[in-house]
């Protein structure tokens, strides 16, 4: 229709042309008649005309304003210890590794290996060449106590309690209670503020073999002080729950414990420093937990390694609870025995407070860290997520972060790499996400059947702003933004080398806007994707960039068709 209108027009304006030049003043077509005189040269008709100038040619057409190139996120100057590492396919994007070049190290049982360390190091001094601590203080009342004493002692070094809890029955506050080298096969509950000081972690071990009437072979009620010394057995390790002050757990190894490695509840306070907790057993098939955390208590870790463990490696639970974690690893949480369900590294909900510094969470199954709840807030700076698997039994699953039921995430400078389906979830109403110097890469697809395999998925209603963002060498979608109210904002964002999904060779879109889903862009390029660069379908669906790049978007892998850098389609708004 709008061409042939154009003809026409033409066509009318050609002959109003014609007319024009061709009539006379009187209105009559001049002819070659009788009465005309004699034919004249067409030169000799009217006043001589000079020749027209030739036009000028057209000026070349200016060259489009390139758009800003995204930022690149600002990962560096790493913390301590951790390693800068170059993207391999962008050299200007450099992440840190905690790790050094060999990676994480498996440590011998008093040994762990932190992030931003070289290697192994000994949880606690080294064992002494005697059977008591190396180190006692002199400036407090001591009792000792020795493993196979016999009844009748006193406390004093010539007459060693047999037994702890005849020792802390015997202690004041303020007292040190002094343990030799050995296995005390006993449930200790301490309800004053004294110190409880080990030999050494690897030969000063508090073990029950059978369970008795406390829930952890260690049971602190006061501001004890905990030190030097391994804690395991037939029972949970150490429970803080509650106590009266605040404890102190330094240089202890928690393992083989039952249930739960280190507990703290109903408003009971711990500050921990130099802990392992790790190989926690099930009890009937359930649990195995690495640290529990809940009921208002506040925990404070620095330089912790949690491995190993069962069902959950740190659970964080109810309004009140907060924890703060420097240093942390919790790395291969195992699925449940009983049905061999959850396998989380960490799991934060109901109002629970978490905020975590240098902080890695590698090889654990199905999730990495969940963040779910009305109220539950996770603010996390040098954060890890990497390679968490999917079910050991079902092989499927494999969030590397998932934000849920209006959990609020805060993120500066952190990496979710190698995750299974998924490597960052955000969904439903009221949850939000906000991250600064953020990369998803490598997300792998499950296990089970080459599914997924998506850097970003927000849906639900959820809201997600970032800054300075890579996703990169994901599947089937690179960032997926679908249903009403959800809205994502980003400023600064790369997304490249979207590959298709492992099971079909489908897909592999940079960016998919969809069910009425809100996106904005600012400074944004999406490059070397497959099928669709920018895919915005379904009405209500709205898509507002400014310094848009999208470039080089390749075939879909699975028949060679699409390939589109923009496709707008279904009632959508770009």
């Amino acid at each position: 229709m709008r061409r042939g209108m154009l003809a026409v027009v033409g066509l009318l304006l050609v002959s109003t042309t014609l007319v024009g030049l061709g009539c006379s003043e009187g209105g009559e077509i001049p002819h070659g008649g009788d009465d005309a005189g004699p034919r004249k040269d067409a030169s000799s008709w009217g006043p001589e005309i000079a020749e027209p100038e030739p036009p000028a040619p057209p000026a070349p057409p200016a060259p489009p304003a390139r758009p800003v190139t995204p930022e690149l996120p600002r990962m560096t100057p790493c913390p301590e210890g951790w390693r800068e590492k170059v993207d391999p396919d962008n050299a200007a994007l450099v992440t840190c590794d905690p790790w050094p070049e060999g990676g994480r190290q498996d440590c011998a049982e008093d040994e762990a290996h932190f992030p931003g360390r070289r290697g192994c190091e000994r949880i606690g001094p080294p064992c002494p060449e005697g059977e008591w601590p190396a180190e006692i203080p002199e400036d407090a009342r001591v009792i000792y106590v020795r493993v196979g004493e016999p009844a009748g002692g006193d406390g004093t070094r010539e007459r060693p309690f047999g037994w702890i809890a005849d020792a802390v029955a015997a202690a004041n506050d303020g007292d040190v209670i002094a343990l030799s080298k050995g296995l005390f096969d006993e449930e200790v509950r301490i309800d004053r503020a004294v110190t409880v000081l080990g030999a050494c972690v690897l030969e000063t071990r508090i073990a029950p073999s059978a369970p008795g009437a406390e829930a952890a072979a260690l049971t602190l009620r006061a501001a004890v002080v905990v030190r030097d010394l391994q804690v395991g057995g037939a029972e949970g390790g150490v429970d803080v729950s509650p106590a009266e002050g605040t404890a102190e757990v330094y240089g202890v190894v928690v393992r083989d414990a039952t249930r739960v490695g280190l507990v703290v509840g109903d408003g009971g306070s711990v500050e921990v420093r130099e802990l392992v907790v790790r190989d926690t057993a099930s009890d009937g098939g359930e649990y195995g937990r690495g640290l529990v955390a809940s009921g208002g208590a506040q925990v404070t870790l620095e330089r912790v390694v949690i491995e190993r463990n069962r069902d959950i490696g740190v659970l964080v639970a109810e309004e009140g609870t907060a924890l703060t974690a420097a240093d942390l690893v919790v790395s291969r949480t195992q699925a449940r025995e009983n049905d061999l369900g959850f396998g989380y590294g960490l799991n934060a909900w109901g109002g629970a407070q978490v905020t975590l510094d240098r902080v890695v969470l590698d090889r654990n199954h199905q999730v990495g860290v969940r963040i779910s709840g009305e109220g539950t807030v996770l603010t996390a700076a040098d954060l890890v997520v990497s390679d968490t698997r999917t079910r050991e039994t079902y092989r499927d699953g494999g969030w590397g972060l998932e934000v849920l039921g209006g959990g609020q995430v805060t993120l500066e400078r952190a990496v979710l790499a190698r995750n299974g389906v998924v490597g960052l979830t955000v969904a439903e109403l009221s949850t939000a996400l906000t991250a600064t110097d953020l990369v998803v890469s490598d997300t792998q697809g499950q296990d089970s059947d080459g599914t997924y395999g998506i850097g970003l998925d927000a849906f639900g209603g959820a809201q997600v702003r970032l800054e300075r963002a890579v996703l990169e060498r994901n599947r089937v979608v690179g960032v997926n933004v679908g249903e009403e109210r959800t809205a994502l904002t980003a400023a600064d964002l790369v997304v490249s080398d979207t590959q298709a999904q492992e099971s079909d060779g489908a897909l592999g879109y940079g960016l998919s806007v969809s069910g009425g889903a809100q996106v904005r862009l600012e400074r944004a390029a999406l490059e070397r994707n497959r099928a669709a660069g920018v895919s915005a379908f379904e009405g209500g669906t709205v898509l507002t960039a400014a310094d848009l790049v999208v470039s080089d978007t390749q075939a879909q892998e699975s028949d060679g068709a699409l390939g589109y850098g923009l496709s707008v389609s279904g009632g959508a708004q770009v």
